[in-house]
């Protein structure tokens, strides 16, 4: 149920009018199960509610700050100054960086071995061994809160691509045709366009090929003249 307190652990993540999605979901229903969190549980968690952006010249030190916080259990006598801007454009170069510590904060999160992750993302080798020495050994309590962490960065430093990218081709051409043309793909042009991502076509490419098909501009076309029929409000 989105309460008070929900809205306010969530407000710097999500919009809140829409309600939970399936990540939210999964990471309220692991907080019920370890109910009741201490004391300084709840405070980290609201030092995360506090993040608002990747644009702030200290964010990556407070990120650090956080998972320090939650790797010792222990809320800090003087909380992160300042915990993020609201404002701002994020640079790709900054918005990279933050993608390495979700990519890392992932890691820890999936138990990954450090070393093999690192060996498959030299570029994050860094972030990888201060997020794992931060975080410490997992429990389940370390794990609702990273996982807290890991959606707040997430919604701040990702684009609609980014989350795009976290499904499988499947799930991508079934989303694009119910997206774009509001129906099932049928069996062929599932099948045909699975096989054309793996062989190496853009997701960019297939989503601008489908706007661009015959059947969705017939079908905005049927939509404007319904519209126009039904009456246009002024």
């Amino acid at each position: 149920m989105m309460n008070r307190e929900w809205m306010r652990r969530w407000c710097n993540a999500m919009c809140c009018d829409l309600g939970p999605d399936a990540e939210v979901r999964e990471i309220d229903e692991l907080e019920d199960a370890i109910a009741p969190l201490a004391p300084r549980a709840e405070n980290i968690r609201g030092l995360i509610a506090r993040i608002d952006s990747v644009c702030h010249y200290k964010a990556f030190e407070n990120i650090a700050f956080i998972m320090k916080a939650i790797g010792e259990g222990d809320y800090p006598e003087c909380p992160a100054v300042d915990v993020l801007w609201r404002c701002g454009d994020i640079g790709e170069e900054r918005r990279d960086h933050a993608r390495r510590y979700i990519h890392s904060i992932r890691a820890w999160l999936d138990g990954r071995d450090l070393e093999k992750a690192a060996g498959e993302r030299p570029d994050c080798a860094e972030i990888l061994q201060t997020a794992y020495e931060l975080l410490g050994e997992m429990d389940e309590g370390k794990r609702w809160l990273v996982m807290c962490l890991l959606k707040t960065l997430k919604e701040h430093a990702w684009t609609p691509w980014d989350f795009i990218a976290a499904y499988g081709d499947e799930q991508f051409v079934r989303a694009l045709h119910e997206s774009v043309l509001r129906r099932q793909p049928s069996p062929g042009e599932l099948t045909s366009g699975i096989e054309e991502l793996r062989q190496g076509k853009a997701r960019e490419q297939m989503v601008a090929e489908v706007i661009d098909c015959a059947e969705h501009k017939l079908s905005e076309l049927k939509r404007m003249h319904e519209r126009l029929v039904n009456g246009v409000p002024d």
